[in-house]
C-alpha cells in the first residue's frame, strides 16, 4: 500500500544536522502543498535578530517557547486537515519521539525524513551559509560549532526513518512529491530551470507577456527554452501568465491579445495610494507577519467587491485552457484566515480557474476565493514574486513589474533570493516608461497595450544577459 493513501493528514518530518538541506527540502514540499512549519522562524518572528534583539544566553529558552508555539500551530492544522512539513533538526530522538506522538494523537500519519550529509559537505555550505544573517542562518556555525552538533546528533536507527543521502552540493529536493504522495527513498529531483513571475495587476499581465515576448524578439530560441522552463511559479497578476504561457498557446497570440481593445477584464476604480493607507492601517501594531496577514484577510473579508461570480468569469477568460498543464506549475496564494500561504499546483485537487483566481484575488478589490471551506486571497499577501518556491533550480529567471530595487509591499526579494543558492539569478524588473504606462491604476483594462509595449522592449533589452544566465541545453 502507497504511504498517505488513507488519506488522513500527513506530517513529513525532516531531520538533519544544519546544512544538510532541510528548509531547501521543506519548500520544495511546500511547493506541493504542504505547510511548512520552522522553529528558527519562529524566533526570528517572535524576538528577531540574535546577539541584536536578544542576548545569545536567551536562545535557549526562546527556542523552547518557539518549539510550543509550532506544537500548537500544528495540532490546529492537522485538525483541519492539512499536510504539514515540519523544518527542524529533530537532532534528540526523545524530541521526534514527542511529535510522532502529537502527530499520532491527531489521527494523522508522520513521516522521517534523514538529511545524511557527509561532515566535508556541511562545513563547505556552511561556510557559504556565514554570510548571511537571518531566519534560518540566525548565527554562524563555526567548524567547532559544527563539530559539537555532529557529536550530539542522534542518528535516527530503526525509528522508521527514510534516509535521503546528500552527495553533492545541489540541494536535496524530494522527486514527484505531491500531498499524500509517496517520498522515494533517497531520490533526488534536479530543476534545472524554474521562471518566477510576480504580481502586478491588469497592467502586470500585460507587461510580463511583453517581456518575454521582447525576448523572443531578440533570441527566439532562448523564449522557447524559457517557456520550458522545469518549474514557473505564479503569483497574483504572474498566476495568470503562467497559466497562459503553459497553455501550449503561442506567444504571439497572448501578446497580441493584450493590444486589442477587446477585453473580458472587469474595469474598477483603484486609488492605489488610499488601499495601500488602508492596509497599512490594518496592519499597524501587529506582532507577526502571520498576524498581519490575518489582518490583510480581514480586509479582504470585509471589503465590498463585485459579485464573486463575476469576478471568475473575468479570470476564467485569461485562461486559453481550463485543465493544468502536464507540467511543474506552481501558484500562490495566501489563506484568509490563517494567514499561511498556499502552493497550488495540479495535483492539490484544485481547479486551475480557481487556483488563478485565489492567487490574483487582491485584498480590499477583489472577493476572496472559496475552495474547499477555505477561503484565500492574493499570493502577494505574502510576497510579491514568492520566488522561495523556486528553491532547488539551478536558473531562475524572476519577472517582477516593478522598478528594480523598489521596496516590496509584503515579503523581501532580496532575501527569497538568498534562499536559492547556489542557484544562478536574474531578475528583469520595470523601467521609468513601464511605470508610466502602469499609470495610476495598474488594474485598469486601459493600461493593457502600453504596458504590453513597453514590457516588450524591457524584454528585448535584457535578451543577453538572460542567455547567459539560461542553459543551452538541458543535461542529460
Amino acid at each position: 500500500m502507497e504511504i498517505g493513501s488513507s488519506g488522513r493528514p500527513e506530517v513529513v518530518l525532516l531531520c538533519g544536522v544544519a546544512g544538510s538541506g532541510k528548509t531547501t527540502y521543506a519548500k520544495a514540499l511546500e511547493a506541493e502543498g504542504y505547510v511548512r512549519l520552522s522553529v528558527d522562524e519562529e524566533i526570528w518572528r517572535r524576538f528577531g535578530r540574535y546577539g541584536v534583539d536578544y542576548p545569545p544566553q536567551r536562545y535557549e529558552q526562546h527556542t523552547r517557547v518557539a518549539r510550543q508555539a509550532v506544537d500548537q500551530r500544528l495540532r490546529a492544522l492537522l485538525a483541519d486537515g492539512r499536510d504539514v512539513v515540519l523544518d527542524s533538526s529533530l537532532w534528540q530522538r526523545a524530541r521526534r519521539d514527542e511529535v510522532k506522538e502529537l502527530v499520532e494523537r491527531a489521527g494523522a500519519r508522520w513521516r522521517l525524513v534523514h538529511l545524511d550529509a557527509d561532515p566535508a559537505l556541511l562545513r563547505r555550505r556552511l561556510g557559504v551559509r556565514a554570510g548571511r544573517f537571518d531566519a534560518n542562518a540566525a548565527f554562524p556555525v563555526t567548524g567547532e560549532l559544527l563539530d559539537h552538533y555532529l557529536d550530539a546528533f542522534e542518528r535516527p536507527e530503526g525509528e522508521g526513518e527514510e534516509v535521503v543521502v546528500v552527495v553533492d552540493d545541489r540541494p536535496a529536493v524530494p522527486l514527484s512529491v505531491t500531498p499524500r504522495a509517496r517520498l522515494p527513498r533517497g531520490r533526488l529531483l534536479r530543476v534545472t530551470t524554474a521562471l518566477v513571475l510576480a504580481g502586478g495587476g491588469v497592467a502586470g499581465i500585460a507587461w510580463e507577456l511583453g517581456v518575454l515576448r521582447g525576448l523572443a524578439d531578440a533570441e527566439p530560441a532562448l523564449a522557447g527554452r524559457i517557456l520550458a522552463a522545469d518549474l514557473v511559479v505564479g503569483t497574483s497578476a504572474g498566476a495568470s501568465v503562467a497559466a497562459q504561457i503553459t497553455s501550449g498557446t503561442p506567444l504571439d497570440d497572448l501578446y497580441a491579445a493584450q493590444l486589442s481593445s477587446e477585453t473580458a477584464e472587469v474595469a474598477v476604480e483603484v486609488d492605489t495610494e488610499q488601499l495601500l493607507a488602508r492596509l497599512g492601517e490594518a496592519v499597524a501594531g501587529a506582532s507577526t507577519p502571520e498576524e498581519s496577514r490575518r489582518r490583510v484577510g480581514a480586509v479582504a473579508s470585509a471589503a465590498e467587491t463585485v459579485d464573486p461570480a463575476v469576478r471568475l468569469a473575468a479570470v476564467d477568460a485569461r485562461l486559453p485552457v481550463k485543465q493544468w498543464p502536464d507540467r511543474s506549475l506552481v501558484l500562490a496564494a495566501v489563506d484568509v484566515e490563517t494567514g499561511d500561504r498556499v502552493a497550488f499546483t495540479r495535483d492539490s485537487g484544485v481547479s486551475l480557474l480557481d487556483a488563478v483566481a485565489a492567487s490574483a484575488a487582491v485584498p480590499g478589490v477583489w472577493p476572496p476565493v472559496t475552495i474547499d471551506g477555505h477561503r484565500y486571497m492574493d499570493g502577494g499577501a505574502w510576497s510579491t514574486a514568492n520566488a522561495d518556491l523556486a528553491v532547488g533550480a539551478e536558473h531562475v529567471l524572476v519577472v517582477r513589474p516593478a522598478l528594480e530595487g523598489a521596496p516590496d509591499l509584503w515579503g523581501d526579494l532580496a532575501e527569497e533570493i538568498e534562499t536559492l543558492a547556489p542557484a544562478k539569478v536574474h531578475v528583469i524588473s520595470a523601467d521609468q516608461a513601464s511605470v508610466a504606462a502602469f499609470g495610476a491604476n495598474a488594474l485598469s483594462p486601459a493600461t493593457r497595450p502600453a504596458s504590453a509595449r513597453a514590457g516588450r522592449a524591457v524584454g528585448a533589452a535584457h535578451a543577453a544577459r538572460v542567455a547567459a544566465l539560461w542553459p543551452v541545453t538541458r543535461p542529460a
